[in-house]
């Protein structure tokens, strides 16, 4: 497995999210966010955007890298 580009900080996932979306695909979306190559720019969030079945899904690690954020698509 390759090393995190950057901090995750904490993560936490809204309740939908983990009811919709099984476990191992979480897992595997953390990882790629952490791992995938991309310009990382201090004092910028860091996002990706991914779909399991029908439904997208964010990740979102804030610019300070203390926090790491999972929501579905069209949640506040």
């Amino acid at each position: 497995m390759q090393p995190a580009l950057f901090r995750l900080g904490a993560i936490v996932a809204t309740p939908d999210f983990l009811a919709a979306i099984p476990r191992p695909a979480m897992v595997q979306a953390i990882k790629r966010h952490a791992t995938e190559p991309r310009p990382i720019r201090d004092g910028q969030p860091i996002l990706s955007d991914y779909v399991y079945g029908n439904l997208g899904f964010t990740l979102r690690t804030d610019a300070e890298r203390l926090h790491t954020s999972i929501r579905l698509v069209g949640e506040a």
